[in-house]
């Protein structure tokens, strides 16, 4: 039960960030600049519009609306910071697909490094997320 108790703690203090995330209007300089990487490299608009910025803004309106609809109690600042660094990771597992060549289809290696995201990100709010923060 101690080491329980150490693990979260320690995860606790991992998750300071997240708590005190900074505004929303922070991420978007961020965010364009990866995205001008992604298109200077890719040379494909299209791909970099319709594919990385719409799946960014859908997923950032989507954990929103989930934590409102559910009464999860996820304040939008975390939302955004956490899929800020989702899509850094996004990026890096995109490159590390595409740029090895074991997927040659951007739209594929885009598609496998969002849902491979996504079931990390899901499984870590699974496993991590207290019960405390429902709303009674």
């Amino acid at each position: 039960m101690r080491d329980r108790q150490a693990h979260h703690r320690n995860f606790e203090e991992l998750s300071k960030y997240i708590r005190r995330s900074p505004q929303w209007y922070y991420y978007p300089a961020p965010a364009a600049a990866i995205m001008a990487l992604d298109y200077h490299a890719l040379g494909n608009l299209v791909f970099t519009v319709d594919v990385i910025l719409l799946s960014y803004v859908i997923v950032n309106l989507g954990d929103i609306a989930f934590a409102r609809i559910t009464k999860f109690e996820f304040p939008a600042r975390r939302v955004f910071a956490l899929n800020f660094l989702s899509l850094i990771i996004w990026n890096i597992f995109f490159w590390a697909v595409y740029g090895t060549g074991f997927i040659r289809i951007p739209e594929y290696a885009f598609m496998l490094s969002i849902s491979s995201v996504a079931l990390l990100r899901s499984l870590m709010f699974y496993t991590y997320y207290s019960e405390r923060t429902l709303r009674q």
